[in-house]
C-alpha cells in the first residue's frame, strides 16, 4: 500500500466531506472551471503567436467565458449520452444483441436525463465518501480494524451527503 502523507490525508477528508455534501455545486464549479480554462488555453495558444498583448488575452478571457457557459448547458446532455453508452455496452456484452442494446441505450439515455439532478447528487455523495476513506485509511493506520472503521465511517457519509443533497433539491 502506498503511504499517504499525513496533510494530504487530512486534505482528502475535508474535500470528500465537500463532496459529498455539496457536490451539485462543487461540480458545476469544476465543470464550468475545466471546460473555461481549457478553451482560454487554446484561444491563447491560437491567438498568441498572430496578435500583440492584450488580443489574446481577451480572446482568452472570451472563451473561458464562453466554454464555461457552454460546459454547464450541455452538462446534462453529456451525462445522459455516458448513461446510455454504458447502458449500451452493458446490455449487449450481456446479450450480444445490438438492436436490444441500442433500445437499453435510449432508454438508460432518457432517465439519465430525467434523474440528472438525482444521480448527481448520489454520485457526488459516493465520490466524496471514497475520499474520506482514503484519506482516513492513511490517518487511522497502525490501528485495529481500520479498513472497517474507515468504510462505516465512509458509508455513513455517502449516505447522509446523499440524504444532504436531497433535500436541497426541494
Amino acid at each position: 500500500m502506498v503511504e499517504i502523507p499525513l496533510p494530504i490525508a487530512v486534505a482528502a477528508v475535508f474535500v470528500g466531506l465537500g463532496l459529498a455534501f455539496l457536490g451539485r455545486k462543487i461540480i458545476k464549479i469544476l465543470v464550468f472551471l475545466g471546460a473555461g480554462l481549457s478553451g482560454a488555453k487554446f484561444a491563447f495558444t491560437l491567438l498568441e503567436p498572430r496578435y500583440d498583448t492584450p488580443i489574446p488575452l481577451v480572446g482568452a478571457l472570451i472563451a473561458f467565458l464562453i466554454l464555461g457557459f457552454l460546459s454547464l448547458a450541455i452538462m446534462k446532455i453529456v451525462f445522459g449520452i455516458m448513461l446510455g453508452i454504458l447502458g449500451y455496452v452493458v446490455t449487449y456484452v450481456a446479450t450480444s444483441n445490438h438492436l436490444l442494446a441500442i433500445l437499453v441505450g435510449v432508454i438508460v439515455f432518457v432517465i439519465g436525463l430525467v434523474l440528472f439532478k438525482y444521480y448527481l447528487s448520489v454520485a457526488t455523495a459516493f465520490a466524496g465518501a471514497v475520499l474520506v476513506f482514503s484519506g482516513l485509511q492513511a490517518i487511522l493506520q497502525g490501528l485495529e480494524m481500520v479498513q472497517a472503521v474507515s468504510l462505516l465511517i465512509a458509508l455513513v457519509v455517502g449516505i447522509v451527503g446523499a440524504y444532504v443533497q436531497f433535500k436541497q433539491l426541494h
